[in-house]
């Protein structure tokens, strides 16, 4: 069964640390798997599905402006409105600190 509303999706996957926040952004941005999560193209041209390994439900996403809304969606929910390259780099130099 898929979804359309990213944000509840999203909220359902209870997202645990920068490197669970970066594995969904980079397979949502280069349409491939990433850890848990894989990103496909749909049947239709334009569409992209997006799944969690754990998770019944997938994200359908209606057209490369949704997924782009949706990667904007990622930063400024979970990257504190950074671009998440940047955000994931700083959050990864942090933690070798630790």
């Amino acid at each position: 069964m898929s979804i359309t509303d990213f944000k509840t999706w999203t909220f359902a996957l209870d997202l645990d640390g920068f490197e669970e926040i970066d594995a969904l952004y980079r397979s949502v941005k280069e349409v491939d798997d990433y850890g848990m999560y894989r990103t496909v193209k749909g049947k239709k041209e334009g569409t992209f599905v997006v799944t969690a390994s754990f998770m019944d439900e997938s994200l359908f996403l209606a057209s490369e402006k949704a997924r782009s809304a949706y990667l904007k969606y990622i930063e400024d929910q979970y990257c504190g409105g950074e671009p998440e390259e940047i955000w994931y780099a700083v959050e990864h130099a942090n933690a070798k600190d630790d």
